[in-house]
């Protein structure tokens, strides 16, 4: 291919490459050092080695960056708004405080990545792998979540409002204080996750596997969890008034001090389980199977309680 005079600019409109290349892949794979804060936006960088590479402070807003190999990049504070990042491989890359606002991440590797404080609100990131990842703080609201892998990740205080997140895998993550209102989570897997304190309110999480989590001071509020596995989980102190537990299973659960009131409990089994001190005013458990439930103190006003199999 003939070579054609390439120039780019920095984010501030100085020229920082210019010459003759024969495409902007090849500037760029041969100016790496001088990246740092550069305008790339647009730019097809696909199928790239940029391992390593500093484009902190960068604009690749719209950037086609498909399969490219950004491992231990630096894109902290850079706007990847719009980019195309499709299978690309951000392995223990930093991402903190940057704008990946509407982004295809879709089947992207990012395990150990830097996302803290990072905007990925309606990002695409159905498949991906963010096993270990920290997004403490990071904005996922409206983002893809489906299929996703966040094993060990940190999210807390991170909002997924209204994120899609069905079938994802979020077992042993830090969600603590995450905001997770309105997500549409169908089958998710949050076993040994840490919940404490998420608002998880108007979820809805149909069998969602919470094996072992932590939802201590967490909002439930309505939401929606029937048919889900609950087993060793803690809800001390749990906001669940009107959530839908119909055919959970609920083995060796605390739920002391828990809030269930006009809670759907129907069908349900429950056993070996504490709720004292729990709030189940106005609470069905029609038809559900209870056995060796401990409920010292607890509020059992107008309970419903009809064809119900309970053994002490």
């Amino acid at each position: 291919m003939q070579a054609r005079f390439t120039t780019i600019h920095d984010i501030s409109g100085s020229v920082v490459i210019s010459g003759d290349y024969e495409d902007a892949k090849t500037a760029v794979l041969e100016n790496a050092e001088l990246l740092e804060a550069a305008d790339l936006s647009g730019t097809d960088l696909s199928q790239l080695n940029l391992r390593g590479i500093n484009l902190k402070n960068s604009n690749l807003s719209t950037a086609q960056l498909w399969g490219a190999d950004l491992q231990k990049s630096d894109l902290s504070h850079a706007n990847l708004t719009g980019s195309k990042l499709v299978r690309a491989n951000l392995s223990n890359a930093d991402l903190s405080h940057c704008s990946l606002r509407g982004a295809n991440l879709s089947n992207a590797r990012m395990t150990g990545a830097c996302l803290k404080g990072t905007d990925l609100s309606e990002a695409n990131l159905v498949g991906t792998d963010l096993s270990g990842a920290n997004l403490e703080g990071a904005n996922l609201t409206g983002a893809l979540l489906s299929f996703t892998i966040l094993a060990d990740a940190n999210l807390k205080g991170a909002s997924l409002q209204s994120a899609k997140m069905n079938d994802a895998v979020a077992t042993n993550a830090d969600l603590s204080s995450a905001d997770m209102s309105s997500v549409t989570a169908g089958a998710i897997d949050l076993q040994r996750a840490v919940l404490r304190g998420c608002d998880m309110s108007n979820a809805k999480m149909p069998k969602a596997k919470l094996n072992g989590a932590t939802l201590d001071y967490a909002d439930m509020t309505n939401a929606v969890l029937h048919n889900s596995s609950m087993k060793n989980v803690t809800m001390v102190s749990t906001k669940a008034a009107g959530v839908d537990l119909h055919y959970c299973v609920i083995l060796d659960a605390n739920l002391t001090g828990a809030d269930l009131t006009s809670a759907d409990l129907s069908c349900a089994k429950i056993t070996r389980s504490c709720l004292d001190n729990a709030c189940l005013e106005g609470a069905v458990f029609t038809k559900a199977h209870i056995h060796r439930v401990s409920l010292w103190h607890a509020n059992i006003i107008h309970l419903h309680v009809d064809d119900v199999n309970w053994t002490m």
